[in-house]
């Protein structure tokens, strides 16, 4: 019998408590998929987050510092795959369960019990399905506060909120990350300030 663990994954940026919660699923499964959005991460008041720069700092240094039981799949929506693979998992006879792991708030939103019947519907009955928050508030950091960091040019702060990699990894993360963000306020300062 196998344990699946399952993360849907933004992570724009990735943190620590996101690591958390995939060393979590690691230690408490035989396997862990890793969905990742490789979309960029637009809000208004915030700075943007690349997908493809978050798809280069993953498999450049977050895959590699992985434990060995999970993979990563990049692009597409998250949620979507995770509802493929549960689809996938369904025709196998040797389940003893599937966890899907996730913010509190974003695994009500997203894996209602209507949904997971309707996708997921014989793992449902056998009762193999297990959702699994993580409660946030008790890593300290969120994607948010990653991000108003990175705009207030706080290196220190962001770096040890990243996950456990190599200084050398911190320190290449924080040089892509804010290239993007200075390349972004030139671009803005000539756009509203020299050109008229």
């Amino acid at each position: 019998m196998t344990e699946w663990g399952i993360l849907p994954m933004s992570g724009k940026p990735v943190h620590r408590g996101h690591w958390a919660l995939i060393e979590r699923a690691a230690t408490e499964n035989d396997k862990v998929v890793l969905f990742v959005s490789t979309s960029d991460r637009k809000r208004k008041g915030e700075i943007t987050i690349s997908g493809e720069d978050m798809n280069a700092i993953w498999t450049q240094h977050l895959v590699p510092a992985l434990p060995s039981n999970v993979t990563v799949t990049f692009g597409g929506s998250p949620v979507r795959k995770v509802y493929e693979m549960l689809d996938k998992l369904s025709s196998r006879s040797d389940i003893d369960a599937v966890r899907v792991y996730g913010g509190a708030e974003d695994l009500t939103a997203n894996f209602s019990d209507a949904s997971l019947r309707k996708y997921a519907g014989k793992l449902m009955k056998a009762g193999v399905i297990e959702l699994v928050p993580a409660n946030e508030r008790m890593f300290g950091i969120s994607g948010t506060a990653m991000r108003e960091l990175l705009s207030k040019g706080d290196m220190r702060r962001f770096m040890a909120e990243l996950p456990p990699v190599p200084s050398k990894s911190k320190c290449a993360i924080w040089d892509l990350l804010r290239s993007r963000i200075d390349e972004a306020c030139i671009r803005e300062f000539v756009r509203t300030t020299l050109i008229r």
